[in-house]
């Protein structure tokens, strides 16, 4: 049986769709698995960079002023001076670490297959979160 003009427009636009949805779909999963391997290693990033920071300001001050705190697990840190603390914990399920202050640091995938921490608008490595972590508790900001 010969198709019409009409089916032959409507199977070639349906191929089309369903096979752009599967572009996404395999492009999404590919995606969750990168920010999948990505999300330890940067949260390891966080909290060496974290240690780090709270050493070199101890050193500075002569005394032990900050107190670095991390949990049984791996999943978080308290940072505690004086009468600041905060606690820094991440989220797997949304490939994200949500700061001391409710700041959610979201893993993003840019350009040339890199990713970064976002919050709002702005991109931060580990380095620098862990350095924005740092100062709310050392100067209570």
């Amino acid at each position: 049986m010969e198709m019409s003009d009409f089916a032959k427009r409507m199977v070639a636009a349906k191929k089309e769709e369903v096979g752009e949805q599967r572009r996404k779909d395999d492009k999404d999963v590919s995606d969750r698995s990168m920010l999948t391997s990505w999300l330890g290693p940067m949260w390891e990033d966080v909290k060496k960079a974290t240690r780090r920071y709270t050493e070199e300001i101890n050193q500075g001050m002569g005394n032990q002023v900050l107190f670095l705190l991390d949990s049984e697990d791996g999943q978080s840190f308290s940072i505690k001076h004086r009468t600041n603390s905060g606690t820094v914990r991440l989220d797997r399920a949304r490939w994200a670490i949500l700061g001391s202050q409710g700041q959610l640091y979201n893993l993003t995938i840019v350009e040339g297959n890199g990713v970064v921490w976002k919050y709002h608008p702005n991109s931060y490595t580990s380095e620098q979160v862990a350095a924005r972590e740092v100062e709310l508790a050392f100067m209570g900001r």
